[in-house]
């Protein structure tokens, strides 16, 4: 049992630290256009960004070396 919780642990973990960036590579990146909402993410870069939209334009913005590290501020 405790190894089903374990196990559960690490996938709630390794979902939460991933952001899918793929239904952005459509547009130009200049132009991605994202919602105006107020749900701060925070990048590998410790910059906190209004929302995952907007961290997924800096992640293509810089080819990948900017990742998702946690929801929330910096």
């Amino acid at each position: 049992m405790k190894l089903l919780g374990g196990l559960l642990l690490l996938f709630t973990a390794t979902c939460l630290c991933n952001v899918d960036c793929d239904i952005y590579k459509k547009y130009p990146v200049v132009a991605i256009p994202c919602p105006i909402e107020n749900i701060p993410v925070c990048g590998s870069d410790y910059i906190t960004y209004g929302n995952k939209c907007k961290l997924c334009t800096e992640i293509l913005r810089s080819n990948g070396k900017i990742q998702f590290l946690h929801e929330g501020h910096c």
